[in-house]
């Protein structure tokens, strides 16, 4: 996980260094804010996006979450 204030080029790291397709984007009491995938990081490459800028800048905000035993409703909307 990564604060929103996190420079994009420590989130790419922390991104490769977890060998994950994804990045946790929380606040100091870890509430998740957002994710960053390798797919946005990319799309910030190809928009020449600063990689100092903030990781905020380029998180998907309220993305869907499930508890550890989804429902049949939550398996559902995933898929």
């Amino acid at each position: 996980m990564v604060r929103p204030e996190t420079p994009i080029i420590q989130a790419l790291a922390t991104l490769n260094e977890a060998h994950q397709q994804v990045v946790l984007v929380g606040d100091r009491d870890r509430h998740l804010l957002g994710v960053v995938t390798d797919s946005d990081i990319r799309r910030a490459m190809l928009n020449r996006v600063d990689f100092a800028r903030p990781v905020a800048e380029i998180m998907k905000p309220d993305p869907l979450t499930v508890g550890p035993e989804p429902s049949e409703r939550d398996v559902g909307l995933c898929g």
